[in-house]
């Protein structure tokens, strides 16, 4: 038995990124707030989903809190030729809306060399425009950012080559240590137990296997229908095997099809149930009545309840309520 572990209460909380949060890191929060929490991030940043950050979360984000949400439009910091380059970016690549995306707040001419758009793929071409374009602006400050610290000591090395004076900032990722990613891993397999990435990486850790073997282990337990918390919750069984032993009883699976997400507004409109007694099957379906849209594709893919839908006979919803 572990005892509950009470932690102190923050009266003030302010997160930033918030788009890249997940579930499990959301209920963290909720548990250490006491009072005010504030939010900062921007939706149109969601790129982190392979670590659980979902638009659903920030969709409940946003419901919870309704009336208290502020929008930052005006950019005070980018010159406006530049967030043009932006704005048109976003609008004609990403297709955002340009109600979202900012204004700036002043006007600043653009000078020579202000804005340089080069397009290099390989990266000794890369090294070189930047070598060049240094060695062309003694008298400028020139700042570099690059994604990684390894891009960064790679370019670091090349101005050293070429004799450019320069100082890198650049430090070891703690989030890189196997300590921290072991345990991320362990923290997200709550959330994402059949995860094979997790996986890999704590099967790599506690059986010392290589990346190739922890990998290929992670996706035969998947095959198998097995996760982890089988092989430490259960001795010489699994879910799935213990499942199994209630198949001499009555069995019934339910599954049921919407028109959306939203639990408030969207109906259900399939109710189909699959029962097993004594090793026979019996099936139930029913289409229900609805008033609601159901959408004709999912993205780019057809989508087949549609067709499914308008070709069957429906059942009024009044009937299923008596």
């Amino acid at each position: 038995m572990f005892n509950r572990i009470e932690y102190n209460k923050y009266s003030w909380i302010q997160i930033d990124e918030v788009q890249d949060l997940n579930s499990l890191q959301f209920a963290i929060i909720d548990y250490l707030a006491n009072d005010t929490v504030v939010y900062l991030g921007d939706q149109q940043q969601l790129i982190y989903s392979f670590i659980g950050a979902r638009q659903d979360l920030i969709d409940g984000l946003k419901e919870r809190c309704k009336n208290h949400i502020h929008y930052f439009l005006i950019n005070y910091r980018s010159p406006k030729y530049l967030l043009d380059v932006y704005n048109k970016y976003a609008i004609h690549e990403l297709n955002i809306s340009p109600n979202f995306l900012p204004k700036v707040a002043f006007s600043q001419a653009k000078e020579k060399n202000d804005l340089l758009i080069i397009n290099t793929q390989e990266q000794e071409n890369q090294k070189n425009f930047i070598a060049y374009f240094i060695q062309n602006n003694p008298y400028h400050k020139i700042g570099i950012l690059v994604p990684t610290n390894k891009n960064a000591n790679i370019l670091s090395k090349a101005l050293t080559e070429r004799n450019i004076s320069h100082f890198k900032i650049s430090n070891k990722d703690i989030f890189d240590t196997l300590a921290v990613q072991f345990l991320f891993a362990h923290l997200s397999i709550f959330c994402f137990e059949t995860n094979i990435i997790y996986s890999a990486k704590i099967i790599r850790q506690i059986k010392n296997y290589d990346c190739f073997r922890a990998n290929n282990f992670a996706k035969e337990l998947q095959e198998h229908n097995l996760c982890l918390d089988d092989i430490i919750s259960y001795h010489n069984s699994s879910y799935i095997q213990e499942c199994f032993k209630y198949l001499s009883s009555d069995i019934v699976l339910f599954d049921t099809e919407t028109t959306g997400l939203d639990i408030e507004n969207d109906d259900i409109i399939q109710i189909a149930a699959l029962k097993i007694k004594n090793g026979k099957e019996y099936q139930f379906n029913i289409f229900l009545e609805t008033d609601k849209s159901i959408p004709k594709t999912i993205g780019s893919i057809a989508n087949p309840l549609y067709k499914e839908y308008h070709n069957n006979k429906k059942v009024s919803r009044r009937f299923i309520c008596s």
